[in-house]
């Protein structure tokens, strides 16, 4: 580590009332959370450069 790393922690959260809908969204909600993450991982590796994140980076909560 060279004193130039940060953690970002970025959390979302969002609840419907039909269970049908909550798991069918949740589905197409986390592989978009996902695209979102590895975007502003490529600009901030544009702008900073630095080593790739670890694979499994993004987690999943609740």
């Amino acid at each position: 580590e060279n004193g130039q790393e940060c953690d970002i922690d970025f959390y979302v959260d969002f609840e419907f009332r039909s269970k049908l809908l909550q798991s069918a969204i949740s589905v197409v909600f986390n592989e978009a959370v996902t695209k979102m993450v590895n975007a502003f991982e490529s600009r901030a590796d544009d702008l900073y450069g630095g080593a790739p994140t670890p694979s499994g980076a993004v987690s999943q909560r609740g």
